[in-house]
């Protein structure tokens, strides 16, 4: 659906840009109610489709968050195969979510942290701040005047836009140009739900504001080459054993096709500090050698999980 030609050969370009922000705190889930509406069910594990809602907050909060606890009364098995830190009120009485949220301040304050992030366990459609990858896709609520707009445009011609981290009062250094792929939805006030595929890499070279939209003077970074011959098997044999874990044992051929690093990370869930990591690194090979490392990592891991299941970063 999106094509872009460039006109000429130049190294620097303009991309109006989203920002999206950084947030780099220890963060917390809430799960430390009764569940009375619930009928004492815990709804930690109420499932939504084939998810609990507790799955579906630590997948949503590790994207953004390195640091993760559970606030939790239980002592149930179920919140320990998630190898998580467990914290319970330091108050008893069952006092809700002020005593969960005093217990995380105080969990966050002897870590050396003056703030902390707290999510309900039974919300976890919170919004998302990341780093987006090549090759990545990522559904989109668009919401705001300026980037209506800005996607509107991108929609009518064709346009592509980027997608960069807000760090503090600048930005990311590296950020993604992204296509329109589909438009699941358009809103009678201009509104989109969206879905975006990651691009191209590109270094931020300046940034200025047109009306309340940021505008970048951004390079593009091409991908070199990467592995080849014994070193690119080796890097494989690891792919196939995450693809074996995760149950993917359909078109196995043509996971097993791909060359570049960003299309093994298709489908995997990253903390944002891993992602930052990824985009930084300039030589092909040493970001293949990275992510065979994230691979054996979470397959040492997982071997010694009593659960099986993946040890959340």
């Amino acid at each position: 659906m999106c094509k872009w030609v460039r006109k000429n050969f130049a190294l620097t370009v303009r991309i109006k840009v989203i920002a999206m922000f950084d947030i780099n705190l220890p963060s917390v889930i809430l799960a430390g109610g009764q569940s009375k509406r619930m009928k004492r069910k815990d709804k930690s594990f109420l499932e939504v489709g084939d998810k609990t809602l507790l799955d579906m907050t630590i997948e949503r909060l590790q994207l953004q968050s390195s640091i993760l606890a559970i606030n939790t009364n239980s002592y149930s098995l179920k919140y320990k195969k998630y190898g998580l830190p467990i914290l319970h009120d330091q108050v008893g009485g069952f006092f809700g979510p002020l005593a969960g949220i005093l217990t995380s301040m105080k969990w966050a304050k002897d870590k050396g942290y003056e703030k902390v992030i707290t999510v309900a366990v039974d919300t976890p459609l919170f919004p998302l701040n990341l780093v987006l990858l090549p090759y990545e896709h990522l559904p989109l609520h668009i919401f705001e005047p300026r980037y209506k707009l800005m996607t509107k445009n991108a929609i009518e011609h064709n346009k592509p836009f980027g997608i960069i981290l807000s760090e503090g009062k600048g930005v990311f250094s590296k950020g993604v140009k992204v296509c329109v792929k589909e438009v699941f939805k358009k809103y009678s006030n201009g509104e989109y739900d969206i879905l975006v595929k990651g691009e191209e890499i590109f270094k931020v070279k300046g940034t200025e504001m047109d009306g309340d939209t940021v505008v970048g003077d951004v390079e593009f970074l091409p991908i070199q080459k990467g592995m080849e011959g014994p070193q690119f098997q080796k890097f494989q044999e690891s792919y196939l054993k995450i693809l074996l874990k995760f149950g993917v044992d359909i078109d196995l051929e043509l996971h097993m096709k791909k060359k570049i690093s960003f299309e093994f990370l298709q489908g995997l869930q990253l903390p944002l500090i891993l992602k930052k990591e990824i985009i930084n690194i300039k030589d092909e090979v040493n970001r293949l050698e990275f992510i065979k490392n994230i691979f054996n990592n979470i397959l040492e891991a997982d071997s010694k999980s009593p659960s099986g299941n993946l040890p959340q970063a």
